[in-house]
């Protein structure tokens, strides 16, 4: 219902105040008396193109407002969905700048042009001898049957929940193509799983290979100076026997001469460090593997991991293990799609049925405030 139209600097009006009363109001003058200019500044209040040259005094700003009590059961909704905090009474304001800029508002909120004109158009019709009446449109016949029925918010609630029906439906089909694209792409991201779970790789092995390797090549010469290095520490006429015939020779001389008890000690710390050095070089040259298979499994090995390397083309094998983990975790997510398809399923069935019912629900009701129209 219209309750107020304040019009501000446009046309021939300087400013009005009228306010409108429930129930029927006339506005009655002969020709040229202004009533078209109220039917505009209903027009520009409601979201109709504004013409150039309207305003009373160019420099100032023009201002239109109208009041509306608005049917919550109707309206409620739409506020919701276009975002606007909902009042009723509703204020719809439009101003048009001396630049010819135009701003909207409803209730004091900035709106686009588009959502005051779908707005008005909702709340207001003119039907003048130059207009076509709306009575054969199909959309405006259903508003009025819903508005004799009492059917506003029922309509309301169908409209909410064909909206989740249709996001829903969207969702569930691209869901669909989804699944159907991963089932194809499955069975090779599973062989390229397996594969790199097979290589069993670890963090920095391909370094400790290559090591591996090249102590195997030289196993024998490497054997060879690990046991001569023990015997010329550790063997007779070796160094430590050398240094010991030096050693009793600075202890006799130690007893009178200060400088040669630092040369003992000196030379006690070089004999501690040589019998670990012969100690050490006795010990590794017990470990080293003569096994000639050893140099083929090396290399056997390391040709492997190259050959995932640049099929894979990664760096090092840090990045084949980080591969396989995304691997791993693609393969989990093709797997969850069946299950999340199948609840998208059930809840698209459940939302059709409950549109059915309330679209069968509207259709009863309409025929029967209709009947008695018939």
């Amino acid at each position: 219902m219209l309750r107020r139209l304040t019009i501000s600097n446009y046309l021939l009006i300087d400013g009005l105040d009228l306010p409108l009363g429930e129930g029927l109001s006339i506005i009655t003058g002969e020709t040229g008396s202004g009533k078209s200019i109220l039917l505009g500044a209903l027009g520009l209040a409601t979201g109709e193109r504004a013409e150039s040259g309207i305003m009373r005094d160019p420099a100032s700003r023009c201002v239109i407002e109208l009041e509306v009590q608005l049917d919550p059961d109707r309206w409620q909704g739409w506020f919701q969905r276009a975002e606007l905090p909902w009042e009723s009474p509703c204020i719809l304001r439009r101003q048009l700048e001396p630049n010819g800029r135009s701003r909207a508002f409803i209730n004091d909120t900035p709106v686009r042009l588009e959502q005051l004109r779908e707005l008005g158009a909702g709340i207001l019709h003119v039907h003048s001898q130059h207009h076509t009446l709306l009575l054969n449109d199909r959309a405006f016949q259903l508003g009025l049957v819903d508005g004799f029925c009492g059917q506003h918010q029922a309509v309301e609630h169908y409209a909410g929940t064909y909206r989740q029906w249709r996001s829903v439906r969207e969702r569930l089909d691209a869901l669909r193509e989804e699944e159907a694209n991963a089932r194809q792409e499955a069975d090779y991201l599973a062989f390229q799983l397996n594969e790199l779970d097979a290589a069993a790789l670890q963090e920095g092995e391909i370094g400790i290979l290559e090591q591996d390797l090249a102590r195997a090549e030289h196993a024998e010469e490497l054997l060879r100076t690990l046991q001569a290095v023990d015997d010329g520490v550790q063997g007779d006429g070796g160094l430590l026997a050398g240094l010991s015939s030096l050693e009793q020779a600075l202890a006799k001389a130690s007893r009178y001469d200060q400088r040669s008890a630092s040369l003992l000690e000196r030379l006690r710390s070089v004999r501690i460090e040589l019998q670990d050095i012969g100690h050490e070089a006795s010990g590794a040259a017990l470990e080293v593997d003569l096994d000639p298979a050893a140099v083929d499994r090396l290399n056997e090995r390391l040709d492997s991991l190259n050959r995932l390397l640049q099929k894979h083309r990664c760096e090092d094998e840090t990045a084949l293990i980080t591969l396989r983990e995304d691997l791993r975790e693609r393969l989990a997510r093709i797997g969850g799609l069946g299950r999340d398809l199948g609840e998208l399923e059930g809840e698209e069935e459940r939302l059709r049925t409950n549109v059915s019912k309330q679209a069968d629900g509207l259709s009863k009701a309409r025929s029967k405030a209709l009947a008695p129209l018939a």
